[in-house]
């Protein structure tokens, strides 16, 4: 009997070693001593407990007595660690509801300045750029030129539009928050939301590109003369100055690359789930590939450095405003 039970606390020290893994946040269970140190001392007085000679009582039940004691000092450590696991749980769970709500917040803001912004561009298009031009210009060429102009504009609010509208509908989280996604269903939202970003605001940086040869190559088709084509270009160019001012181009730019910065960080993590983990106490990600851990930590610091860049530009734009 005394062998069965002295198996056994054998037994519930090599369990307890095991589940201290299920607690990293307490970061006192992971030392030696507390893993392996508390196991092994208390399994030894156990054993020795157990064939101990006793003159008088049940041996039988002086034995179970030993074996529960053994498991009840095993098992104290375990429920103090599962406190601490849960509370560090939670505090990491509360993090990530506040990133949500923070981001949500600040797409709400983006959203409203959209908004005021479109308001603007309304109110400051309501006046007939073109009527300085009446009595300067045959009137067929000011209609060609109003028409070609809302034809542009209209090109312009669609392009806006669209990529106001992806703004909106695909709220995305940084690499804090992809680090804890407990399922793949999670970090593909995440990606997909990015790519959807990403597909759009390159179509939009590309039709910022194109608008140029687009403009000109309509003015060229209107065949207007003399000075029509040159208000035409004046306009073009009006567009342009005031695009370069605001630098919504460079931003958009940048938009670009820190969502291709992004893409290739949740690639990573993707095509590796279930190989890497996060540990909370370093706050590293850690992968069994060298490379593809390194590969991470570049896309990682490639995006921080962008966002940098994207922070710093819109500073001075709103200094230059």
């Amino acid at each position: 009997m005394r062998g069965v039970l002295a198996a056994g606390v054998v037994w519930l020290a090599a369990g307890y070693t095991w589940v201290t893994a299920w607690y990293p946040a307490a970061a006192w269970l992971q030392g030696a001593a507390a893993k392996w140190g508390w196991p092994a001392l208390v399994a030894l007085g156990a054993v020795w407990a157990l064939w101990r000679r006793r003159a008088r009582g049940d041996p039988v039940a002086a034995g179970w007595a030993v074996f529960a004691a053994a498991g009840c000092l095993l098992l104290a450590p375990l429920i103090v660690a599962r406190e601490q696991q849960l509370a560090a749980d939670r505090a990491a769970d509360t993090a990530v509801a506040r990133l949500r709500e923070r981001l949500r917040l600040e797409q709400a803001r983006l959203e409203q300045l959209r908004r005021a912004e479109a308001a603007a561009r309304r109110a400051r298009g309501s006046a007939d750029r073109f009527v300085q031009y009446e009595g300067r210009l045959p009137a067929a060429d000011l209609e060609a030129l109003r028409r070609l102009d809302a034809r542009m504009q209209e090109e312009v609010r669609e392009r806006a539009g669209r990529y106001a509208a992806a703004l909106a509908s695909h709220t995305t989280l940084g690499p804090e928050a992809w680090v804890r996604f407990r399922t793949l269903a999670e970090l593909e939202r995440e990606r997909d939301a990015h790519r959807l970003l990403y597909e759009e605001t390159r179509a939009f940086t590309q039709f910022v590109e194109s608008f140029e040869e687009r403009y000109t190559t309509a003015i060229t088709e209107l065949g207007l003369a003399p000075p029509a084509d040159r208000v035409a270009v004046a306009e073009m160019e009006r567009i342009l100055q005031d695009w370069r001012r605001s630098r919504l181009f460079e931003l958009r730019q940048l938009d670009v690359e820190i969502l291709a910065a992004a893409l290739r960080a949740l690639d990573i993590l993707r095509d590796a789930w279930g190989q890497w983990e996060y540990n909370p106490r370093e706050n590293e990600v850690h992968f069994g590939d060298p490379a593809r851990e390194a590969a991470f930590h570049r896309a990682l610091q490639e995006l921080a450095d962008l966002s940098g860049r994207l922070n710093a530009l819109r500073g001075a734009q709103q200094e230059s405003e």
